[in-house]
C-alpha cells in the first residue's frame, strides 16, 4: 500500500514538473512569435503587368 502511495505521489510529481517545462516552452515559443514582424510573414507580391491585347487596347482607347 505504501509503495503504491509513492508511486502516486512520483507519478504526480513528475506531472508537475512535465507542466512546468511545457509551459515554459510555450512562453519560449509565444516571445519569439512576438519578436516577428508582420512584414516578414507576409511578404507581398508585386501586381503582375497585365499585357492587353491590340483589341483590347482599342476597346479601352474608344470606350474611355
Amino acid at each position: 500500500m505504501k509503495n503504491k502511495l509513492e508511486l502516486i505521489n512520483w507519478l504526480e510529481k513528475e506531472k508537475h514538473k512535465d507542466q512546468i517545462e511545457l509551459d515554459v516552452e510555450k512562453n519560449n515559443f509565444i516571445n519569439e512569435i512576438k519578436k516577428l514582424k508582420k512584414t516578414d510573414l507576409i511578404k507581398k507580391e508585386e501586381p503582375k503587368k497585365v499585357k492587353l491585347t491590340l483589341w483590347q487596347r482599342l476597346k479601352k482607347v474608344l470606350m474611355g
